[in-house]
C-alpha cells in the first residue's frame, strides 16, 4: 500500500504511515513489515509526529500482533469498555467527555476515541437503540462530525431518550470481545472452518453483533458478489439467511451453508419469497412467464432475466448452500420441490 505524500524507507514507518492515513481502521494489518523492537515504534511514532498531517494518532492506538506486526488498536474492543462507561452516565442522567472521561479509559487521545464510539453508534443504529453516543461529547458539550445517529440541532430530546431507556435490559454487545478479537478475526474463523459457527456464537451471543459477522464471513466466502446478480458493491451487500433467524438453532444462525451473500434487492426478494435458489444452485423466480404483473425492464434484468441462471459459489466448497437449508428455504416460502 503507498501512502500519497507520506513515504518513508523504514518498512515499520512506512506501515505507520498507512495507519495514520487510513486514519486508524481496525481492522487495517501489515504482516510482512516487522517493527522488530518497541523501540523501533518509539522512533517511528517520533517521526511520524513531526509532521503536522498526522498529530491526531498517538502510540496507544498501535498494537503489535502476536509476530511483531503492525496492527491498528482494536476498536471494537474498546467499544466494550466504552459501552459500559456510557450506560452507567446514563443512569445517572450526565454525559462523557472524549478527553477527560473516555480517552484515559482506553487509552488514547481524545480524537481517536470516534473510532471506539463507531461501532456502539452503529448497533444502535442497527437495533433501533436511543442513540447512545449522543452522550459522549467535546468540551463544548457537542458529540464530534462522526455522530450521525440524532439532530445535533436536538441533542436535548437525544438525551432524554438515552437517559430515559432502561440500558439494563441490554447486553453490551462487545463485552465478550477480547483484545485480539474483531468482527473480522471471527468472521475468519467461520471462513477457515464453518465448524466453528456454534462456538462463536456462543462467544459473542448478541443478535445485532452476529449479523455484522456473518456479513463478513460470507463476503470473505463469497469474494464479496452478490450470488444472484453479481454485484460487488460492498456498501448494499447483505448476509441471507436461507433457514430463517427465528427457525435456526445457534450453529446454523452462524453457518455460511445457511447463508448466500446478496445485494440488497435480492435478499429482499428471497425473503418475500419471490426468489429462490435450487437444489442445483440454480436462480428461480415465481413468475419467468412475467404474467402475475407489469414489468420494467430494470424489473425484468432483477428477476425474469435471471431465472434458470447458475448462482455465484463461493471457491470454497465447504460455504456452498447445502440441500438441507435450501429444503428448509423452500418449505418456509412454500415453493414445493425445487431440484
Amino acid at each position: 500500500m503507498l501512502v500519497p505524500k507520506l513515504q518513508f524507507g523504514n518498512p515499520a514507518l512506512q506501515a505507520l504511515a498507512c495507519l495514520v492515513w487510513e486514519a486508524g481502521a481496525s481492522k487495517t494489518t501489515f504482516p510482512s513489515w516487522s517493527l522488530g523492537t518497541s523501540q523501533h515504534l518509539d522512533e517511528g511514532m517520533r517521526q511520524l509526529h513531526s509532521s503536522s498531517r498526522i498529530g491526531f494518532i498517538s502510540k496507544a492506538d498501535i498494537t503489535l500482533g502476536h509476530k511483531g506486526e503492525v496492527m491498528a488498536k482494536n476498536w471494537e474492543h474498546a467499544a466494550g469498555i466504552v459501552w459500559s462507561l456510557l450506560v452507567v452516565a446514563a443512569k445517572r442522567n450526565e454525559t462523557r467527555i472524549y478527553g477527560v472521561d473516555i480517552a484515559p479509559a482506553i487509552n488514547t487521545n481524545a480524537l481517536s476515541v470516534t473510532h471506539a464510539l463507531s461501532p456502539i453508534q452503529d448497533y444502535c443504529l442497527e437495533s433501533r437503540l436511543p442513540p447512545l453516543t449522543a452522550i459522549a461529547v467535546n468540551k463544548g458539550g457537542i458529540p464530534g462530525s462522526g455522530f450521525i445517529a440524532w439532530d445535533v440541532d436536538d441533542l436535548v430530546s437525544a438525551h432524554q431518550k438515552v437517559f430515559a431507556y432502561d440500558w439494563e435490559k441490554i447486553p453490551n454487545p462487545y463485552a465478550s470481545f477480547g483484545p485480539q478479537d474483531t468482527s473480522a478475526s471471527l468472521a475468519q474463523k467461520i471462513v477457515d472452518d464453518p465448524g466453528n459457527a456454534e462456538d462463536v456464537y456462543t462467544q459473542v451471543r448478541v443478535r445485532g453483533v452476529i449479523q455484522i459477522i456473518f456479513r463478513a464471513a460470507l463476503i470473505k466466502a463469497y469474494d464479496g458478489q452478490c450470488a444472484i446478480c453479481g454485484s460487488t458493491f460492498k456498501a448494499a451487500m447483505d448476509a441471507a439467511h436461507l433457514k430463517s433467524w427465528q427457525t435456526s438453532t445457534p450453529k446454523e444462525r452462524l453457518d455460511t451453508r445457511n447463508g448466500l451473500l446478496l445485494c440488497a434487492t435480492h435478499h429482499r426478494l428471497l425473503d418475500a419469497g419471490l426468489i429462490t435458489v435450487s437444489q442445483s444452485h440454480k436462480v428461480h423466480y415465481c413468475d419467468p412467464g412475467m404474467e402475475k404483473r407489469q414489468y420494467s425492464m430494470c424489473d425484468k434484468g432483477l428477476t425474469v432475466d435471471l431465472h434458470g441462471k447458475k448462482i455465484y459459489l463461493p471457491s470454497d466448497q465447504r460455504h456452498w448452500p447445502s440441500r438441507d437449508y435450501l429444503t428448509a428455504h423452500h418449505r418456509e416460502k412454500r415453493w414445493g420441490t425445487v431440484p
